[in-house]
């Protein structure tokens, strides 16, 4: 822990120190135009004052971001029994969330072939049955079948009725696929998102130990006096 405060009080002392030249560097810059230092023939001084700070400025980002990471790191392994722990039951979390999504994806699936193959078996069914009205009536006519006649021109019109009926009901049914297929497509995306956020837990608790196992072994080992 003293470690981790040592860090904190040096990333404070070079922020202030980073503040301190950005203040400053404008009032540089203002020089470099002015009348006094172009009179004098200073310019080459001031550019090199004003190319000084800029990379002061580099380096104290840099440093910044290096006590950053190792703040981050130095934190993370202080509390990582309870990040592993966090790490863990979140992607037990999104695991059940990814069974969960597979589960609802499979029904809707199911659902949505049995209503395309109905969808089709109606159709073709209607479509059948006013072909074959139609070729008994035709055969009733060559033959001069006047009872049959009437009896397939009778199917013939019920026929259509039927294939009226089951054009419909199709229309409906294509509907129905329809949005069975777009909430398809949401179910998709959300499997999608809950693998990839699995994912990155999964890594995050893989760096976790990759840092913690690092730190065990680059530690210096304990001298015990005899």
């Amino acid at each position: 822990m003293n470690d981790i405060q040592t860090l904190k009080d040096t990333r404070v002392n070079l922020a202030a120190e980073l503040e301190c030249i950005q203040q400053e560097l404008p009032r540089i810059e203002a020089a470099f135009e002015s009348e006094e230092v172009i009179n004098q023939g200073r310019e080459d001084h001031v550019r090199h004052e004003i190319d000084d700070r800029k990379r002061q400025i580099d380096s104290i980002n840099l440093k910044i971001h290096m006590l950053d990471m190792k703040l981050f790191r130095r934190e993370a392994l202080a509390d990582q029994e309870s990040l592993m722990a966090g790490y863990i039951a979140g992607m037990a979390n999104w695991t059940a969330d990814e069974l969960e999504l597979n589960a609802k994806r499979e029904s809707l699936n199911t659902r949505l072939e049995e209503i395309r193959k109905q969808a089709q078996e109606d159709i073709a069914s209607a479509r059948r049955a006013e072909t074959e009205a139609a070729t008994a009536y035709a055969q009733a006519v060559a033959w001069g079948d006047v009872e049959g006649e009437k009896t397939a021109s009778t199917d013939a019109q019920k026929a259509a009725k039927n294939l009226s009926s089951a054009t419909e009901q199709h229309r409906r049914q294509q509907l129905i696929i329809t949005a069975l297929e777009q909430e398809l497509t949401i179910v998709d995306r959300h499997i999608t998102e809950a693998q990839a956020e699995r994912k990155k837990v999964e890594n995050q608790a893989l760096h976790l130990a990759h840092n913690a196992l690092e730190e065990k072994w680059m530690r210096p080992p304990r001298h015990f006096s005899t």
